[in-house]
């Protein structure tokens, strides 16, 4: 599982390094050509079958930098192709432009969830949409996807821990959290086999939050989910 960076090398400093920071910061893997690739090497391979073929996501940023810039074009068509083939998902963003300014050729991506940035909006509501995303599909091959159908588990910790979760009123976020952080905690320290991005997203989310959420946005469900894939991992 990998997230590839489609843009314009003019972006690289702006927009690009700031979504790059933050899919980082949650232990998200990318391929990121500067990182990936060397002078001398081809272009074409380096990305397309070193790259796009090692990802199951793209993020394409849109912006005016884009419509001339050529290798971002070549990645694009490509990737469209392997969107077309149900291969890879796409997380749109235009950066510095609307949807509707957009010329024809990029008009297709309207057609999926996208968001519009400028230079004075940050990224990290964006990145978290992409790993709740990420999160989601891993849920989706687990075998129990609900938190209730692990109330019963004769661990008295869990047991205590997710009862006490279940019956909390759904707008106390910041309760609901911690108990979701204690759970991934103890699961942390007694199992040995958790994946560094499942650590790494619920870090993450911990250091954003501070355990002090006023709206939830995606954290609540990017930990529950996160949560969910733990138990089902270490079989609880």
């Amino acid at each position: 599982m990998k997230v590839f960076l489609c843009f314009s090398s003019a972006d690289r400093y702006t927009i690009v390094d700031s979504v790059l920071y933050h899919l980082k910061k949650f232990h998200i893997p990318v391929w990121y050509d500067y990182h990936e690739l060397t002078l001398g090497d081809n272009r074409m391979t380096g990305n397309f079958e070193l790259g796009l073929d090692l990802c199951n996501y793209a993020v394409v940023i849109i912006s005016p930098s884009m419509f001339q810039c050529r290798c971002g074009n070549d990645e694009l068509d490509e990737i469209k192709k392997r969107y077309q083939n149900h291969t890879i998902h796409i997380f749109p963003i235009f950066y510095k432009i609307k949807a509707s300014e957009l010329p024809h050729q990029y008009k297709w991506l309207t057609d999926l969830i996208y968001n519009e940035l400028n230079q004075t909006t940050g990224t990290l509501a964006t990145c978290k949409q992409i790993v709740y995303k990420i999160v989601k599909d891993k849920l989706n091959t687990c075998k129990i996807k609900q938190l209730q159908n692990f109330k019963n588990s004769s661990n008295d910790y869990i047991y205590y821990a997710l009862n006490t979760y279940l019956k909390m009123d759904e707008d106390n976020f910041n309760a609901r959290f911690a108990i979701l952080y204690m759970i991934y905690i103890y699961l942390a320290t007694k199992n040995i086999n958790i994946s560094d991005m499942n650590i790494g997203i619920m870090e993450r989310l911990c250091q954003i939050s501070k355990l002090n959420i006023a709206f939830p946005h995606k954290e609540m469900l990017i930990a529950e989910n996160i949560l969910i894939i733990l138990l089902n991992e270490c079989d609880y």
